[in-house]
């Protein structure tokens, strides 16, 4: 059986992920920013299941998207009636 070399962190998977967590801040209701949320963390852990990042990175982006949710919960972010 071949082995397929993966390269751990590669910056356009840091990227994808990225865009995923960017989403969260992005939504315009809270129902939304929530399934991006779930989205995000579900999509870092896929990757660190995969070995596609490591525990290290998993943390900092779970970290990043845990500040988006909170940014976007915050009263001071933006105004709207179902934060």
């Amino acid at each position: 059986m071949t082995l397929i070399q993966i390269e751990q962190n590669h910056p356009k998977t840091l990227e994808r992920a990225r865009v995923q967590i960017h989403a969260i801040s992005t939504a315009l209701a809270a129902v939304d920013m929530n399934h991006h949320w779930v989205w995000a963390s579900g999509y870092v852990a896929a990757l660190a299941f995969e070995r596609l990042i490591d525990e290290d990175t998993k943390r900092l982006l779970e970290d990043e998207a845990d500040q988006a949710r909170d940014a976007w919960r915050s009263p001071t972010a933006r105004m709207r009636d179902d934060v």
